[in-house]
Order: C-alpha cells, then structure tokens, then sequence
C-alpha cells in the first residue's frame, strides 16, 4: 500500500490532535455508582452541549475546564457541539476572541472525547472502538 505526503500530513495531525497532556494538576473522581463524567478534548472545551441520545450533561466547573457529568450512566454514543476552545488563557471560561470547537463524537464507555474517538465514530470503526474501549478511557 503506498502513502501520499498528504494522506501522512493528516494522519500524522489527527493522531497528534488526538494526544493531549493531562498533566494540568486537576483530578477528578471519574464516575461513580450513579453518575458519569466525562472530558472533551483533554479539557480544552467548555460551554459545549454534551450528549448520549437523549441525556444531556452538565458542565462541572469546579473541577476545571472541559468536565462534564452524566446523572446515569450512558447507553448511546457521546456528541459535544457548541463549545470554545479555551486556548488563549486556558482558564475554563470561553474568553472574547477564543475559537469555537467543532463537533466532537465519542463511542459509549469513553471517558474522553476527542479527535481521535470523533475519528473513529466517522468512519464508523465501532468495532475498533470497542476492540480498544480504554484508549481513551
């Protein structure tokens, strides 16, 4: 199989845009018994409306930016839409000047939405998805 330089170029973007640091000294109990939190774009968007079918989440605040606790525990896949990136002063606010993220997709069980669990929805690989359900997790 041969590779162009731009099918490496945005392969090379998508895996690096789906790597993130998480080393911003926030920790967070991750779900518990009744509820499910999760995290979209390693915490870099906040004001998004994140969703699993009909459920809607809510928007943790104290516990950084980009936190979001389902009261149950999710059944349908993940969609977050209408966010801010929170690059220019990462202060968990949406700042004047700051982008809007684009829509972001997570299979159920993740616990972080990213560009990579989008990229996996997309082309409708839920069967590696499921295959490596903590590689996000």
């Amino acid at each position: 199989m041969r590779y162009t330089p731009l099918s490496l170029s945005v392969a090379t973007t998508l895996f690096i845009m789906g790597c993130g640091s998480g080393g911003n000294g926030i920790n967070i109990e991750i779900s518990s018994e009744t509820t499910y939190d999760v995290r979209v774009s390693g915490g870099y968007i906040v004001n998004a409306t994140v969703k699993s079918g009909t459920n809607t989440a809510e928007e943790i605040p104290a516990s950084g930016s980009g936190w979001y606790r389902f009261s149950q525990q999710p059944s349908q896949s993940f969609v977050a839409s209408g966010g801010v990136n929170d690059i220019l002063t990462a202060n968990g606010k949406a700042d004047a000047g700051e982008p809007y993220a684009p829509e972001y997709k997570a299979p159920s069980g993740y616990h972080n939405i990213t560009p990579f669990t989008t990229l996996l929805i997309t082309l409708g690989n839920t069967a590696m998805a499921q295959q490596f359900p903590n590689a996000y997790a």
